[in-house]
């Protein structure tokens, strides 16, 4: 995940102490400076330094041999009268040689700074930052519904799926209200403002310069617990107020299209997929009976979460379980309601994935519930990958046909 680089703390800041020691500090910085030169940069320093000389020796000779003495100071002109034109001429062809090799003296050290000892230069240590992607760059995601009964109507089908693959998000909710038609439609207006305006402030956020994963984080759990909150239930006395004269909270949703009743608490899991250059990270909110398994490359199924709590969004504030998993080697993220995962052991769910394309696969799990039959003797019946014993498709029993729904995000 992408470190954040706190701030100083002022009361440690080295820039409020005082400077005691500070000269002593920087003699011993240029003591370590002179002791990391390297010997070939000390032969290129003398070398400099006898350029210096020799251009003065060049400047003396050269003097000496074309202005005339006349015109020169005093002293100046009898000195160069004293060592005659061979010393002209010897002072001026020994500061050239002095010259060049100060020339060369440079481009010695120039070649010798690659080895210097940049030790005694205290850095401060650089955290390594794993960049946050912008684009999730997912092969596919499909969301779909159905239901295990025979239906006219789709109304009648209360699941809900949604996938995004632009932002990496997916969801799905299992329906509320018994399959109560009625309740369709405020249930899926109430979820279609929430994915809509979650995308829209995502798209906004991860467009920002300094964004993290963290952020992302944040962002995802503020909007989590604004959707909790939105469901949950008032108490009787409110009920009251709100709906004067009655008394039955399955009633009144029904009428009015709210949620005050727990059994029209829906069940939910949400996924935010973030991509990091070096790892891909899964955010999962979960509550209720419904699940998300992570297949990864090497075929192996990685469930989400644990213990499902069998309560619904809104029944208990909090409640909504939020972590987070790294998914570096995930193949694919599918979530799906209790529809699929009451009727189907962990088996048979990797043998529909592991045979089918994603387009294909609700409907492959349709015809697997719906020609299971269960056992004519007492042996025990096998666990369903949502922790009970499995439940067989009976159309003549209400709790043995279900909605069934499910999103997938494929990278």
């Amino acid at each position: 995940m992408v470190p954040i680089e706190e701030g100083e703390n002022q009361k440690d800041s080295p820039r409020l102490k005082k400077n005691t020691g500070f000269l002593n500090k920087k003699r011993i910085s240029y003591l370590g400076r002179l002791s990391s030169i390297s010997p070939g940069q000390w032969v290129g320093i003398a070398l400099v330094a006898g350029g210096i000389v020799g251009i003065l020796l060049m400047s003396f000779g050269g003097t000496a041999l074309f202005v005339p003495h006349a015109s020169l100071p005093h002293g100046l002109g009898s000195v160069i009268g004293t060592i005659g034109k061979g010393g002209s001429i010897a002072f001026f062809a020994s500061g050239g040689g002095l010259t060049l090799g100060g020339a060369g003296g440079i481009g010695l050290i120039l070649m010798q700074c690659k080895t210097i000892d940049r030790s005694f230069v205290k850095k401060k240590p650089i955290a390594k930052i794993d960049k946050l992607l912008h684009q999730w760059e997912l092969k596919q995601g499909i969301a779909q519904v159905d239901a295990t009964y025979d239906y006219d109507d789709q109304n009648v089908i209360i699941d809900l799926a949604y996938v995004d693959c632009d932002y990496g998000m997916g969801c799905v909710v299992d329906g509320t209200g018994h399959n109560n038609s009625k309740m369709r439609e405020p249930l899926q207006d109430r979820f279609d403002h929430f994915i809509a305006t979650y995308i829209q402030g995502l798209s906004e956020l991860v467009t920002q310069d300094n964004v993290t994963f963290e952020k992302i984080e944040s962002y995802f759990k503020e909007k989590i617990r604004n959707l909790e909150t939105s469901f949950k239930s008032n108490t009787k006395k409110n009920r009251r107020k709100v709906y004067p004269g009655q008394n039955n909270a399955y009633e009144n949703d029904v009428k009015m299209g709210t949620f005050l009743d727990e059994t029209f608490k829906p069940a939910m899991s949400f996924v935010q997929v973030v991509r990091l250059e070096e790892k891909t990270l899964l955010l999962t909110a979960q509550v209720g009976d419904t699940l998300v398994y992570v297949e990864k490359n090497n075929g192996t199924l990685m469930p989400t979460q644990g213990m499902i709590p069998h309560f619904g969004l809104g029944s208990v504030l909090g409640q909504v379980n939020i972590e987070t998993f790294d998914i570096t080697d995930a193949k694919r993220v599918i979530g799906f309601s209790d529809g699929i995962h009451d009727f189907v052991t962990q088996e048979e769910f990797k043998d529909i994935i592991k045979k089918n394309k994603i387009n294909t696969l609700l409907s492959y799990f349709k015809q697997s519930i719906q020609g299971d039959e269960a056992p004519q003797d007492d042996s025990p019946l096998p666990i369903a990958l949502g922790g009970n014993p499995k439940r067989y498709f009976d159309p003549s029993k209400k709790n043995a046909v279900d909605d069934i729904s499910l999103f997938v995000l494929e990278f």
